[in-house]
């Protein structure tokens, strides 16, 4: 299932996305109590007629567009084995030609979230993976999982605007990494290459790091509450 209104989803062994568009439709398992109440007053459903959320309350649909049909095509393209990996997830939030990934003009990917969502009875934990920077092209997807013991790291903590600053309308919120990322980028413009291929090599080291945790977590918990806390301190290295 998928509540959220806007990002990208691949749905078991087919494949589907959400891109700024609603993908209710109607398999709905949480809601208002008058939602279909409401619908009707307002004059967006007729009561004889099943109740699609999408179909209702989505007016301004863009499944046309060139970013919708480049993302069904590559979440199609990847899951033809019946075996879509986060990594799969982390080329399509990367994918530039499409438009789906953005680093200049008018609007800029300022950040990439894969979640790899477990069944309760697989016994399994849940894994999310974060960029917490910007352009997921040249940035590190880092592997958290909820935990009792969770060591987070304050590099990625959003700075709290004091009343002076919040009410002069210039509140810096960019936390360390973020900037850390930023200004590397800014300095190299044009020869990041070699980033790259540093951080494909971190990328790689946590996507295998997480798979043995994720497999043995009884007896790696530990090692789980640290994990991305210790991706993020190996990340901002990069950038010293």
């Amino acid at each position: 299932m998928c509540w959220q209104l806007s990002g990208w989803q691949n749905k078991g062994r087919g494949s589907g996305h959400i891109k700024r568009a609603i993908q209710s439709e109607q398999n709905i398992n949480l809601k208002s109590d008058d939602l279909e109440k409401v619908a009707t007053e307002k004059g967006l459903w007729n009561p004889k007629i099943a109740f699609d959320f999408k179909m209702v309350f989505d007016v301004d649909d863009d499944l046309e567009s060139p970013r919708y049909k480049a993302g069904k095509r590559l979440l199609t393209n990847f899951s033809q084995t019946g075996e879509f990996k986060a990594t799969d997830m982390f080329k399509v939030l990367r994918d530039k030609p499409s438009g789906i990934c953005m680093s200049s003009g008018s609007f800029v990917s300022t950040g990439g979230q894969v979640s790899v969502l477990q069944k309760p009875e697989s016994g399994l934990p849940s894994c999310h993976w974060f960029t917490a920077t910007p352009d997921p092209a040249r940035s590190v997807f880092k592997p958290f999982i909820f935990g009792e013991d969770i060591t987070f790291p304050s590099a990625v903590v959003s700075p709290v605007s004091d009343l002076t600053t919040a009410s002069s309308g210039h509140v810096d919120r960019k936390h360390n990494l973020y900037k850390l990322h930023e200004e590397f980028c800014i300095k190299r413009k044009g020869n990041l290459s070699t980033l790259r291929n540093h951080l494909a090599e971190l990328e790689t080291k946590y996507v295998n790091l997480a798979e043995d945790i994720s497999l043995n977590y009884s007896a790696k918990k530990a090692e789980a509450g640290k994990l991305f806390c210790n991706a993020v301190e190996e990340e901002s290295l990069l950038y010293c």
